[in-house]
């Protein structure tokens, strides 16, 4: 077994979204992702949307359309509208990865979209990711033990520099 843990996400603060925020991995929303998975047997795919579309424009804007009926910078409302399912979302991520290509024979079990603010030009970055859990690990999908609190990090950061 082969365990590898999933890097935490920050717990979502939408005041540090926007272009002068400063956001880092912050869960947009999950659905039966884990803390760590088996990489010998679980399947992990992620992909940030900017290079979804730099790999193949047209493809990328056409399914931010389909499910948005705009662009990518509607994705934080629309994950968070009451009315979208899960089962949407992850039509939504098997569309824009292209899972059916690399991976026909994989039944995807869980996801991951995390936002980060790109430092050098205030831009979102969404990171799309999808799991497949084969061997049973545990998967959750609230945020409670995947998440960290930034502001306690930073009080922690704050008490050790004024030592």
């Amino acid at each position: 077994m082969r365990s590898v843990e999933i890097h935490k996400a920050e717990a979502y603060q939408p005041w540090r979204m926007g272009s002068l925020g400063n956001a880092s991995n912050m869960l947009l929303r999950q659905f039966q992702f884990p803390t760590r998975y088996d990489a010998d047997v679980d399947v992990l795919t992620s992909a940030d949307h900017d290079r979804c579309l730099q790999w193949d424009y047209e493809h990328a804007r056409a399914v931010f359309t389909k499910y948005l009926k705009t662009g990518e910078l509607a994705l934080p409302e629309w994950l968070k509208r009451g009315s979208t399912t899960d089962e949407m979302v992850m039509a939504f991520l098997k569309e824009i990865l292209k899972v059916e290509q690399g991976y026909p024979d994989v039944k995807w079990t869980g996801y991951r979209i995390t936002y980060t603010v790109n430092r050098s030009n205030g831009y979102p970055v969404f990171t799309f990711s999808l799991f497949c859990n084969r061997s049973g690990v545990p998967a959750y999908t609230d945020d409670a033990p995947v998440t960290v609190n930034v502001d306690d990090v930073l009080n922690g950061l704050e008490q050790a520099w004024s030592r």
